[in-house]
Parts: structure tokens; sequence; C-alpha cells
């Protein structure tokens, strides 16, 4: 729109230290938070300054943090944490301080997803060994720990994502890719501590990614190709039904899609 104008309010200046891998951002509670190594800053919305909150514990000194996720359950604050090394760990964390809570062993983790089911939370954890058999574990958030529900055997998983259903399931979508296998999605249900294979779907070995949106109460799936031949499936009741297909130009990697207006718009940002 003419009358929308975008410019710059502040420029916050960031110590790298001695690594090159990127900051990781999350938002909580109306705030964004920036992970950069070992230490988490908090953006003051005031002031627009960086505000230190702490460094996560437990992590040896050639480390740094190079994957992140979040979860509120009740009143903790849970952030899952992945060294560039492959070192796991989970810890409470509030705006003043960061809390080691324990280690888990997951030398073959791809991807995850916090959900929250019946008000408890659960972390989804994919892990990948190439073509050789891995697995997709459910963990369950105990007040204290991280512990096992479930577990089933995978192949070649890359990426996960998930909803929940009108008769309080959780969907899990699962994208496989490897150079033997036949590029497709897994789609699963988690209910009762169970979890339970609902579908499988072929696509197209040029899939890039997968996006999840709702509009009206419906969950739809975005599958990305480098082709700019991309699909959209939607869930209907038990599986995703095919919907509809859309073209875009160039390259779908840093596609996005927003919600403006109750609008659903698709953005694909291309390099000149």
């Amino acid at each position: 729109a003419d009358d929308i104008e975008i410019s710059p309010v502040k420029r916050i200046p960031l110590d790298t230290g001695k690594t090159k891998d990127k900051p990781i951002l999350f938002a909580l509670n109306g705030y964004v938070y920036i992970v950069q190594s070992l230490d988490v800053f908090k953006i003051d919305n005031i002031n627009l300054v960086l505000n230190r909150v702490g460094s996560f514990s437990r992590i040896g000194i050639n480390e740094y943090v190079s994957f992140v996720r979040v979860a509120q359950a009740e009143e903790n604050t849970i952030i899952f944490v992945r060294t560039q090394i492959g070192n796991t760990y989970v810890y409470s964390f509030t705006d003043t301080s960061i809390s080691f809570l324990h280690a888990l062993y997951l030398p073959y983790f791809k991807d995850c997803k916090f959900f929250i089911q019946d008000t408890d939370l659960y972390l989804a954890v994919i892990n990948n060994q190439g073509d050789n058999l891995s697995d997709i574990i459910i963990f369950k958030w105990l007040g204290t720990h991280l512990d096992e529900m479930s577990r089933k055997n995978i192949r070649s998983a890359i990426e996960i994502h998930t909803f929940p259903t009108t008769k309080g399931t959780e969907v899990l979508i699962v994208l496989h890719k490897s150079t033997k296998m036949v590029t497709h999605i897994e789609v699963y249900e988690f209910y009762n501590n169970d979890l339970k294979k609902l579908q499988y779907i072929p696509i197209n070995k040029n899939c890039t990614h997968l996006k999840i949106f709702d509009r009206d109460s419906q969950h739809y799936l975005v599958i990305y190709d480098t082709s700019g031949n991309n699909s959209v499936y939607f869930w209907e009741v038990s599986h995703l039904k095919t919907t509809f297909n859309f073209t875009t130009a160039g390259d779908n990697t840093y596609s996005e899609i927003l919600k403006i207006n109750n609008q659903i718009t698709m953005i694909s940002p291309q390099q000149v």
C-alpha cells in the first residue's frame, strides 16, 4: 500500500564472538529473544537495546547453539537446544535466568516440534540415518523433564510439522528424502501416548520444504517444489486431500505464508 513505509528504527550491535554461526531468533510473550553462541539476549521493546538474560550452562567451551525450539508448559518455559557438534540439552527459562534440566541422547537428530494435547506438552523428534532405519520419538513434559512416550521406525526423515484436530488428536506430517527412496510424506496421528501411521503420499523428488497454515479452522499443507509447481493439501477428517496447485517463479527456499486481514498471502522472495 502507498501509505505504508518501512524504515530502520535503530541499529543494535551484536557481538558474534568467535563463531560465524548466524544468531537464532525466537518470540515469546510479545518479546524477541536472540541466541548467539551460548548467550540469550532480550530486545527491550521501548529502548530497543539488548539485555542479556543468561547463558546455556553445561555446554563445552568449543560448542555453540545451532538449533533452538521453545515452548510453554503452564508456568514453565522450556527450551530445547542442540549444538553444532550434535549435543542436545533441555533448559527452563525465565526473563532473568536459564536453568539446565537434563541432556537428551539424540545422535541422529534432524528436526523437532513441540505441541500441546489435553494441556500436556509434548515434543516430537525425528532422527535420520540416511537410508538406514531410524525413528520418530514422542517425549512428554512431566514437570521436571522430557520422558519418552512413543517411538516408531522411519527412514530418511528431514522435516516435521504438526497441527491439532477437532477430535483432540495431533497430526504429525513428516517429509522423507533420500537418494534411494521415493520422496514422500508420511502422516501420523498421536493420541493417548500412541502414534499411528495414517497415510503415505509420494511427491516430486524436487520438493524443497513444507509449510502449514490455517484458514477458517481448516488446516492446509503446502508442498514447495524447485520447479515452481507447488501443491496444496487440506486435512479432511483422517487424511490429507489434494486441493489445488499453484506456480511460482524461481527459488522457493525462503517462501513464507502470512495471514493478513484474514487473507492468506504467500510470499516468495527472489534474487534479482
